[in-house]
């Protein structure tokens, strides 16, 4: 056995399910169990682990080892989103995205995890607020791999999604069906209406949904990232993305989630950052169907609101709000979309 010391303790949100809280609460005798089966790890006796705080369903850990050796090493009680990850971190690294090198992965107790890269630098967001970094190199690297992101190609939509032959499969293989499981159900229509009951949520969401089935009907997706941020990028030479959330998308909803309207974004740095990469992206996709956009982005701030309001917390039902507010009228909606040039 291996002599491991825990540096800290996993935190637990009091608002998590009861199965992320015991995955967590059960975190030092997974990681013990992966660091003494790990073939990657054999030749280390002594190794340290230190917990990440954040996180809900997911645990990552930086391990320490002799002679300054580092490495993180990454778990979730959502097996299936995590083995999308590691699909997708490789994917992405075949069309010259910068991601961490993973050097194992495997399953230990029936829970997934891998190992990869640790980086002891700034993140992109770490040197915007020191103003170490020019807000146009931030949109010139983020738009550049937006774009790369969008050179994998799937058969299907949603998550967690799988490979098969070469090729990644979606869960929804279609994607009328898609648009009805994310986003046109009575679940969300319950839960938004009781914030704002004045504003016809049914008929907004069918017809945007309509507009995404008769300019988009196929069941060709792209491979998104929808946790996109500067948050996600170490400042390294190359700058490298991390801790993504994939999915297979519609074409053009991995950008609307990167524009959905949080407090804040409509003015100052972060309304900047979000331009200067929208019009990196531009410049090398080319044209684009605005309208196309301008609907996904209304499903996706509509499905995000929804999830936020499911979940007790002051501070998430806070930016629901906000964000039903600039979708919830014509006009507050046209408003947020002229800041980004998609309408006139």
């Amino acid at each position: 056995m291996k002599n491991i010391t825990f540096l800290n303790t996993c935190s637990v949100q009091d608002w998590a399910s009861v199965k992320d809280k015991e995955f967590r609460l059960n975190a030092n005798n997974y990681i013990s169990s992966v660091i003494n089966q790990s073939s990657f790890l054999s030749k280390f006796n002594d190794i340290s682990v230190e917990f990440y705080q954040e996180g809900v369903s997911s645990i990552v850990v930086k391990l320490l080892l002799l002679n300054g050796i580092k490495y993180v090493l990454k778990t979730s009680s959502r097996n299936k989103i995590l083995k999308s990850e590691i699909i997708s971190l490789k994917k992405w690294k075949e069309v010259e995205v910068t991601v961490p090198n993973i050097y194992e992965e495997g399953d230990q107790d029936q829970s997934s995890y891998y190992i990869m890269d640790y980086f002891d630098g700034l993140t992109l967001k770490n040197k915007i607020d020191d103003n170490s970094i020019k807000i146009e190199e931030v949109g010139q690297i983020m738009g550049t791999a937006l774009y790369k992101t969008q050179n994998v190609s799937g058969a299907g939509f949603g998550f967690p999604f799988i490979e098969k032959d070469m090729e990644l499969i979606g869960p929804i293989p279609l994607l009328k069906d898609y648009l009805e499981t994310e986003f046109v159900n009575s679940n969300k229509f319950d839960v938004v209406s009781k914030e704002f009951p004045e504003t016809e949520w049914r008929n907004l969401a069918d017809f945007h949904a309509g507009i995404i089935l008769k300019e988009n009907n196929t069941t060709f997706s792209v491979l998104g990232n929808m946790d996109f941020s500067p948050r996600h990028f170490f400042a390294t030479e190359n700058p490298t993305m991390f801790d993504p959330f994939p999915e297979l998308i519609p074409e053009y909803f991995d950008v609307a989630f990167y524009l959905i309207p949080e407090r804040g974004t409509s003015e100052g740095i972060h309304y900047e950052i979000r331009k200067s990469t929208l019009d990196s992206y531009l410049s090398l996709k080319g044209k684009i169907n605005n309208s196309l956009l301008c609907s996904a982005l209304w499903l996706l701030t509509y499905r995000k609101s929804a999830n936020l309001l499911n979940q007790p917390d002051d501070i998430r039902s806070e930016r629901a709000r906000y964000m039903l507010s600039i979708i919830s009228t014509e006009k507050s909606m046209n408003g947020y979309l002229k800041l980004y040039s998609l309408i006139n």
